[in-house]
């Protein structure tokens, strides 16, 4: 199988529609038996029908990289990250929130103002809100941390004994270091990890087919919702 979720990518003044490749998987008794090249093929078929854009994909393992390969799927969207194991400084007197519907407006606002320089995924107000319903049902955290009633930072978070995950921080860039502070200060601990696009170390999480054959490097994508 493998499920063709639509999403839609802002480059520049330009909204494109893609499709994302999920769940592509083959069971273990009919493997290398090239299902996967047809179901992936046909893929490509139906979007050229329904004039896509492109096709892309987060390969689960490093390896899958040259799986996809073969199929004109190139490396794409970056992702930066860094880790903390000693708790940041602030004078700021920043408040941390849990994400409600009330902040989706400013947190879309703060992701699409620091994305303008790359393309990026675009989301409207039900992607953002079943992300933080998600985060909340799986034990992990959505934060916001406003100073006074300006959103500066939010946070889609996972927990874990002694640290914490930032899966996406997104922050003004003159907050980074007491929004941090304020998060390490909300969990009472300050081990944790952090990824989002503002950070110096980069990795590349995803994959893009594009229809034009262009090669360009291109955007990010995190968070996904399957």
């Amino acid at each position: 199988m493998a499920q063709m979720l639509p999403y839609k990518i802002q480059d520049g003044c330009e909204t494109k529609n893609v499709t994302y490749i999920y769940g592509a998987c083959t069971h273990k008794d009919y493997r290398r038996q090239h299902l996967m090249d047809r179901l992936l093929n046909k893929s490509f078929e139906i979007d050229k029908e329904n004039s896509i854009f492109a096709s892309i994909l987060i390969p689960q393992e490093k390896w899958l990289f040259d799986f996809y390969k073969p199929f004109g799927y190139i490396p794409a969207f970056k992702i930066s990250s860094c880790d903390k194991s000693h708790y940041l400084t602030t004078e700021k007197n920043l408040y941390v929130k849990r994400a409600e519907a009330c902040d989706i407006e400013s947190m879309s606002k703060i992701y699409s103002e620091n994305m303008a320089f790359k393309a990026y995924i675009k989301r409207d107000f039900e992607f953002w809100k079943t992300q933080i319903d998600m985060f909340k049902s799986c034990n992990g955290e959505a934060l916001c941390v406003y100073d006074c009633d300006k959103l500066v930072c939010y946070a889609f978070v996972w927990l874990y004994e002694n640290s914490f995950y930032c899966q996406e921080i997104v922050f003004n860039s003159e907050y980074s270091n007491d929004c941090i502070a304020h998060i390490q200060k909300y969990f009472k601990t300050p081990n944790c990890k952090l990824s989002g696009f503002q950070f110096g170390k980069t990795d590349i999480i995803g994959c893009i087919k594009r229809y034009d054959l262009n090669s360009a490097d291109f955007g990010y994508m995190n968070l996904m919702l399957n």
